[in-house]
């Protein structure tokens, strides 16, 4: 059973470009998720020379950018649109490259470069668990009418997917989603990347059986192995 991708996955997707294939197996930890500390969701984060951090989330209807400096955050608009964009607020600038910016103050510019901070995968409600691959190979126990999520990390912009090749008929899909690993894929410019792909499983009644994800691109030979795997044992009382 091919997993169908949501809306919100094609919409992220659809700004990336295809990237090499040696890129699939990369995962982020988490427990480097505390240092993906971002109060802006989807922002790019700037590291600049005078220590200022900023987080900026570009916007495109209508063009602008929402910047997280210090414990403001404020709409610039966009000044000017060339290989480098100018975003403006009231006496502020920022001039935005691919991968850096500068940022004016007062007439005295900083230079910033844009950094790379993991981003944990979007997080599903109701669930009373969320299973990444580390937990490949172990047993859930959950109560019937309880929801858990398995997050994983594959590479769609390479045709990398994960799918569902072993659902027991206990279990039920019920939600997907999909997001970045790295607040480097909200720099302009950037291409490629891995992304998160999180599905929502509910129990529907007591039972017990393995659910079975593998990732390969979905064109390729069937009988050809798997580029990864991810089994668990899900039982529901």
């Amino acid at each position: 059973m091919r997993i169908q991708r949501s809306a919100a996955i094609v919409s992220c997707l659809s700004a990336l470009a295809a990237c090499a294939a040696g890129d699939r197996m990369e995962a982020v930890a988490p427990e480097d998720e505390a240092q993906a500390v971002s109060r802006l969701d989807g922002a790019a984060v700037y590291e600049c020379t005078d220590g200022t951090v900023l987080q900026v989330r570009f916007n495109h209807q209508p063009a602008s950018a929402s910047v997280l400096l210090g414990e403001d955050l404020n709409d610039w608009a966009l000044s000017e649109r060339a290989e480098f964009e100018t975003y403006t607020n009231a006496d502020m600038s920022l001039v935005v490259g691919p991968g850096d910016a500068r940022l004016v103050r007062s007439g005295s510019a900083v230079e910033c470069e844009g950094v790379s901070r993991a981003v944990p995968p979007p997080g599903a409600p109701d669930v009373v668990r969320d299973l990444r691959s580390a937990d490949a190979g172990s047993t859930l126990d959950i109560a019937a009418g309880e929801r858990f999520s398995v997050s994983l990390v594959g590479v769609p912009t390479a045709g990398y997917e994960w799918a569902l090749t072993g659902l027991p008929a206990f279990l039920k899909l019920v939600d997907e989603a999909g997001g970045a690993t790295s607040t480097a894929q909200y720099l302009p410019g950037y291409t490629g990347g891995n992304h998160w792909e999180v599905l929502v499983f509910e129990a529907l009644q007591a039972g017990a059986g393995d659910l079975v994800l593998e990732q390969r691109r979905p064109w390729e030979d069937e009988s050809e192995p798997a580029v990864d795997s991810f089994r668990i044992t899900v039982t529901a009382r």
